[in-house]
């Protein structure tokens, strides 16, 4: 491959973040609104806490997603999408993301 056309490590790795089960739903859970953890493991069916976890935090290493404090008393956090990640769901071939809700 041409030293020109070679993916950086950080674009090879965040197509291998997309790429895993489960990634492309989260995004698309969350390009409609923010959502905080229990929300999406209710709305996710049959993904386990801890891969939802460990998709989420790579996801913010990325910033593919933020997470943000909604309510201090009591303490609740929500799970935004940035613009990046915006445009990588979007840019994902639409014959493989999910349909829109309706």
């Amino acid at each position: 491959m041409d030293m020109d056309h070679e993916l950086s490590d950080e674009v090879v790795e965040v197509l291998r973040l997309i790429g895993r089960k489960w990634s492309l739903i989260i995004l698309h859970e969350l390009t409609h609104d923010p959502m905080s953890f229990g929300e999406l493991k209710e709305t996710i069916k049959g993904v386990s806490a801890s891969v939802l976890s460990d998709l989420l935090s790579e996801f913010i290493s990325k910033d593919i997603i933020e997470k943000r404090s909604i309510s201090i008393s009591p303490p609740r956090s929500a799970y935004f999408i940035t613009s990046f990640g915006r445009l990588i769901y979007h840019e994902v071939p639409a014959q493989t993301r999910i349909p829109a809700r309706g």
